[in-house]
C-alpha cells in the first residue's frame, strides 16, 4: 500500500435526502393497500439508495480503506474468563 492509500480521507457522512422520485411513490402507492406499508416501502426505498456503494461516497471510501488494510490486521484467539 502506497502512503497516498494510507493518509486518504473519505468525504464526511452525508444524511439521507428523504423524497423518492414520483415514479417510485406511484408504484409504492399501486402496491399498498394501507398507509404504514406505503411509508415503510418509501423509507425502505431511500435507505438502500443511501446506503448502497453504489451512490455513497463515504462508504466507497471507508470499504476501500478497509479492504487495503484488512491483510495487515492481527486476528487474536479470543480469551474468556477463567481459562488462563
Amino acid at each position: 500500500m502506497t502512503d497516498s492509500q494510507e493518509n486518504k480521507t473519505c468525504p464526511p457522512r452525508k444524511s439521507p435526502v428523504y423524497q423518492a422520485d414520483k415514479e417510485e411513490l406511484a408504484k409504492f402507492a399501486a402496491n399498498a393497500d394501507i398507509l404504514p406499508l406505503y411509508e415503510k416501502s418509501t423509507m425502505e426505498y431511500i435507505f438502500r439508495n443511501h446506503y448502497s456503494l453504489k451512490n455513497n461516497e463515504y462508504l466507497q471510501c471507508a470499504w476501500t480503506k478497509f479492504k487495503d488494510n484488512i491483510s495487515s490486521r492481527v486476528v487474536a484467539p479470543i480469551e474468556l474468563p477463567g481459562q488462563g
